[in-house]
């Protein structure tokens, strides 16, 4: 019988030699003007079936290097080899498929989600996997499998129990679990034993050992040497470099309680568990399809009160508008502004340091998506299911004209289609057009507030039809001194539901905000699901996403 853990792809014998090879790669970025490397001249070659730890302190390049090693980032130098495959022959759905189906991932922060049993937590990778073959048989074998594998690791009389009901050992166990649920190839473990105690943490690395030992290669990123001391090869990574690169195999403890005695000679003792909730084609679309509902159904039953509530909510909330607004066409231009011009219809995903940023990992320092690399790959990758964009603001600046002056902001919008997602039209002038747009020329259209407060009543250039098309007013108190020249002047906007300060800001192209105002990184983003695709859904999975960054 094969083992609930085999690494082996979908049990087949392993005949690639080398899993991962990096050749000069080197990663940086540019922020204003400046250009910092988090990686310079990497040279890496993994083979099936070691077992490997890279080390290093913070801010060494760890993180970027798991990144590069778990396809979620390209290099911006050199080479990668991924199961002899290269890196810059596959484009994003093809490196997406690849790392579904042959790299798990174990994570510091476990990132179980919270409202599903341990053994759906398990099945998860499952809802991602594009597989043309799906059918009941298959769901009952991944199933079957999820539960060979708690079977294995002695989790099964926690099947069905939630992830707050768990300690941070059991967590972190079953997170491993649900890595091998494909049958990976590659097991990457960034800091598996960091948020748990000695005892937790010599369980985990004993069944790191035990995958290894079944014949999965494994990567552990960690800063602590004890944990280290357990692989076979370390590999030092220091300001981006790759210092060392050790084969340690000699020193290696040669039994499991061996390797128990030196990671609990590492850690300080302690017995209290954390018992705290943790902060293409039809076939694929039923699959999917049937992964959504299965989660609603389980949300909805797991809060029936809150899902009662929320339903009286809306009744309520409907029947007033009924009451005050009469019925027709009022109330029916109501609802439709309620469902599709409100935040539900668009959602909004940021990045909090202060709250834990996204899915409560703590990633203080992470800067946000490069506008000019990151940010298009991530466009590209939802591509198919709804549009990102970036959603980026000033601070609050001084904007004159020769008349009069205002304090507001400035918007930066992506393209024409983000105007007329606004609901409203131009009462004089146009819109941007493509190449200014592209190049960020510096032009601005006025929500319709401003228009009386920039220009006094009294001003006789009021007299012309398409004033005040053509004038120019100057920004100052934002990074830096701009002058605008306006182009056009928005209609009304509807702000009950959201965005008040839309009627009293400048619009103006987001490469002109970038150009001229300096952030290069963005941390929120608006997500416009296409027809069909549930806006909530769609943004768990870009923040999923954003998580791993």
């Amino acid at each position: 019988m094969e083992s609930a853990a085999t690494c082996l792809h979908h049990g087949e014998p392993a005949m690639i030699t080398q899993v991962l090879g990096l050749k000069n790669v080197g990663y940086s970025y540019r922020s204003q003007d400046a250009t910092f490397s988090a990686l310079r001249d990497v040279d890496i070659a993994i083979n099936s079936g070691e077992f490997v730890a890279i080390v290093g302190p913070s801010g060494s390049g760890k993180s970027t290097l798991l990144n590069i090693l778990g396809l979620l980032s390209r290099p911006t130098e050199g080479d990668v080899f991924v199961f002899e495959q290269a890196l810059s022959s596959l484009d994003e759905a093809q490196m997406a498929d690849l790392r579904n189906k042959n790299i798990g991932f174990v994570f510091q922060n476990f990132l179980l989600v919270s409202r599903l049993t341990v053994l759906e937590n398990i099945l998860l990778p499952s809802a991602f996997e594009a597989s043309t073959n799906d059918n009941d048989a298959s769901a009952e074998q991944r199933k079957a499998r999820a539960i060979e594998l708690l079977q294995r690791f002695g989790l099964e009389a926690l099947a069905d129990r939630l992830p707050r009901e768990l300690s941070g050992g059991q967590k972190q166990r079953v997170a491993i679990c649900r890595a091998m649920l494909l049958k990976p190839q590659l097991l990457l473990a960034d800091e598996p034993t960091g948020a748990l105690d000695s005892a937790s943490s010599v369980e985990v690395l004993k069944m790191l050992r035990e995958l290894h030992n079944d014949g999965c290669t494994v990567v552990v990123i960690t800063h602590d040497e004890n944990v280290a001391s357990q692989a076979e090869r370390i590999i030092s990574v220091f300001d981006g470099r790759i210092v060392s690169d050790e084969n340690q195999i000699k020193n290696k403890p040669e039994t499991l309680k061996d390797a128990a005695n030196v990671i609990t000679a590492g850690f300080a003792t302690s017995e209290r568990p954390d018992n705290q909730p943790g902060a293409s084609g039809k076939s694929e679309l039923r699959h999917m399809l049937a992964q959504s509902v299965t989660l609603a159904r389980r949300s909805l039953a797991t809060h029936r009160v809150r899902s009662v509530l929320t339903g009286l909510g809306l009744f309520i909330g409907i029947l007033s508008l009924i009451v005050i607004s009469g019925l027709g066409e009022i109330v029916e231009n109501a609802f439709n502004k309620l469902f599709y011009t409100s935040s539900v219809r668009k959602a909004y995903v940021y990045y909090d340091a202060d709250r834990g940023g996204f899915h409560g990992a703590r990633s203080s320092d992470w800067r946000g998506l490069h506008a000019q690399i990151e940010f298009p790959r991530l466009a590209q990758m939802f591509s198919k299911k709804g549009t990102i964009r970036p959603f980026l603001r000033s601070g609050t600046c001084q904007v004159k004209s020769d008349t009069g002056a205002l304090r507001t902001r400035l918007s930066g919008v992506t393209d024409t289609n983000e105007f007329v997602e606004m609901d409203t039209a131009l009462t004089v002038g146009r819109l941007p057009n493509a190449r200014e747009f592209s190049s960020g020329t510096a032009v601005t259209v006025l929500g319709s507030d401003t228009v009386d407060q920039l220009f006094k009543a009294s001003d006789p250039r009021r007299r012309n039809h398409d004033f005040p098309v053509g004038e120019r007013v100057t920004v100052d108190n934002c990074n830096t001194l701009v002058t605008l020249t306006i182009i056009g002047v928005l209609g009304k906007r509807d702000t009950t539901f959201g965005n008040r300060d839309a009627n009293d800001i400048l619009y103006v192209p987001i490469n002109t905000l970038l150009a001229r105002m300096g952030p290069t990184f963005f941390t929120w983003f608006s997500v416009l699901p296409h027809e069909g695709i549930d806006s909530r859904q769609l943004a768990n999975e870009l923040t999923t996403y954003l998580s791993l960054q």
